[in-house]
């Protein structure tokens, strides 16, 4: 059962750093290192616990949309508009690589990216060109994600490895990684806004327009659930690491928390003054991290965090 300590939940900081959107945030998978990244092409490094910024990532100059750690915590990829992947050395701040596409190829906006649990590769989605795996220690395209056509609005990678499920327009699709092959695809109910694999690596969630949060088995694309009770799209969501609920960010300003097996209401959150575009939790289930159009990053969590054991 989800605890009810999600009630005592408070906002613990509020950061200030950007001076545009904050468009999307990633915590490190030791969760000690906050990263965000905003309109205002700057990429900020900040220490979770203190709220101290550490420092801020100067290398290509475009709006950062997409952030994601890899899984040992060393590289931190972003992307954003004209189709720019950039690696970063998390220790040291410096540039590593950037991913580069074919001349005369599409360059709309990078929409998602996210890591494969033994960091070896990278899948990356845009506005409207292929979804595109690539190796991380050569920095080739090992190949696209066949069995449709227009871009991802969302992407996510199953904790397993097995499985890379994403939302294309009204439908949700799921390839395997290894080997690279499209599995299968359902409708929705409408446009994908977000989208997330359940820690066992059983279940995809996926924001979907306008205003709804739905719940699948990713094996077969059983509808499990629908959250109502966002006003506006969701526009980011990812599950506790205890598989146990499943949070939420809006466009209607506010963060909803909801328990994965009945369904209900946990917490909502309404601290933000404009619309939530992106949201984490911390690998060890004591925060939760949102960003917004008020250009603020929010940590919330537990005054006493010894309450949650």
């Amino acid at each position: 059962m989800v605890r009810n300590l999600y009630k005592d939940i408070k906002c613990l900081d509020t950061l200030e750093g950007h001076s545009e959107f904050v468009y999307a945030v990633a915590i490190s998978p030791d969760s000690q290192t906050l990263a965000s990244g905003s309109w205002d092409r700057t990429l900020n490094l900040w220490n979770l616990e203190t709220g101290e910024l550490i420092k801020t990532l100067s290398g290509p100059s475009k709006r950062v949309e997409v952030l994601a750690f890899s899984p040992d915590g060393q590289i931190l990829a972003s992307g954003g508009e004209e189709w720019t992947i950039t690696l970063w050395n998390v220790h040291d701040g410096q540039l590593l690589s950037i991913l580069q596409r074919g001349v005369g190829e599409d360059e709309q906006a990078i929409t998602a990216l996210a890591f494969s649990p033994d960091g070896k590769t990278l899948v990356s989605g845009s506005e409207s060109a292929d979804s595109e795996v690539w190796q991380l220690e050569t920095g080739k395209r090992l190949g696209v994600l066949g069995g449709y056509s227009g871009g991802a609005s969302c992407l996510a990678i199953s904790p397993n490895g097995q499985f890379i499920g994403g939302g294309y327009l009204s439908k949700m699709k799921v390839w395997s990684l290894v080997p690279l092959k499209f599995k299968r695809e359902w409708k929705a109910g409408g446009v994908i806004t977000a989208v997330a694999i359940s820690p066992d690596s059983q279940l995809i969630a996926g924001g979907v327009a306008r205003n709804l949060l739905k719940l699948w088995n990713i094996n077969t694309g059983e509808l499990v659930r629908t959250f109502e009770g966002h006003s506006d799209i969701v526009s980011s969501v990812a599950f506790t690491p205890d598989g146990q609920a499943l949070v939420s960010g809006s466009k209607d300003k506010t963060i909803k928390i909801w328990n994965l097996t009945t369904g209900k209401l946990e917490r909502s959150l309404e601290e933000h003054s404009a619309q939530v575009f992106s949201i984490a939790v911390s690998p060890d289930n004591k925060k939760i991290v949102s960003g917004s159009v008020d250009k603020t990053i929010k940590v919330w969590g537990w005054m006493n965090i010894d309450q949650k054991s």
